[in-house]
């Protein structure tokens, strides 16, 4: 059953705001970062892909804070897992960590232009009926960011986006994909987009601000200390220790 809530004219407004304004200009971004793509100039491409993301929130006048950037590296990969509530998990987590691949699921990869900006964006698909394919393009992905330190890869181990703004329950994918990366584990907490454009609205809703804690680095060799359900269990803990349950019924 989706949560009802009352349209305010803050909503109405946030609303047009991003479907008349925002959604073109970030179209246009998108065009000019794949351009950029195309022509190897990485630099104006994360430049672009860091702006871009900034761009909704700064139109409709929502601010981002992050907690906890001193416990990032520079110069270092990292496997970043955090929960999902909404699409703009991703422009939120690539604000400050512009150079990040994602992992998704295929299907996405079919939706009119958000497909599109997945492949812009260098998105490894995975499919659950060939694994072994997903592992081999994820391992030759790893050792090509290998040369590249600074870009990390991001997946939401809910595998899609809550309905009722709890975090629920961590799948083993990406203890599989941490197993073959070897890059060093970020838990990342992300609040209030479950406010702003939860999945099962068309409206946006407006919130002062939302927040990111960058948690402290897991190293990639505790990995073998630990079974499978004691590392979901701890992930899934630290993640949901900084995280402020809307409570929306």
């Amino acid at each position: 059953m989706k949560p009802k809530r009352k349209i305010k004219f803050s909503t109405i407004l946030c609303s047009f705001i991003t479907y008349i304004i925002a959604l073109p200009i970030q179209t246009v971004f998108f065009f000019i970062g794949l351009l950029a793509k195309v022509l190897k100039l990485n630099n104006i491409f994360i430049f672009l892909s860091k702006y871009w993301s900034l761009l909704f929130f700064k139109i409709i006048g929502i601010k981002l804070k992050a907690y906890g950037l001193e416990n990032i590296e520079k110069n270092k990969n990292y496997l970043i897992v955090a929960n999902h509530a909404s699409y703009y998990d991703i422009a939120a987590i690539m604000y400050f960590m512009p150079n990040t691949i994602w992992v998704a699921n295929k299907r996405f990869f079919k939706v009119l232009f958000f497909g599109a900006l997945l492949k812009e964006m260098d998105t490894i698909p995975i499919d659950s009926k060939k694994i072994n394919e997903t592992i081999l393009k994820i391992n030759e992905r790893s050792k090509k960011l290998r040369k590249n330190r600074s870009s990390s890869i991001a997946i939401f181990p809910e595998g899609t986006r809550t309905l009722d703004g709890n975090i629920h329950k961590f799948k083993r994918g990406f203890i599989s994909i941490w197993e073959n990366t070897k890059f060093d584990l970020l838990p990342v907490t992300i609040n209030g987009t479950y406010i702003v454009k939860p999945k099962w609205s068309f409206l946006i809703y407006y919130k002062k601000e939302i927040s990111l804690y960058f948690h402290k680095p897991i190293p990639y060799e505790i990995i073998d200390k630990y079974d499978h359900k004691e590392i979901l269990e701890n992930i899934k803990g630290i993640i949901e220790k900084d995280y402020e349950n809307p409570n929306i019924s």
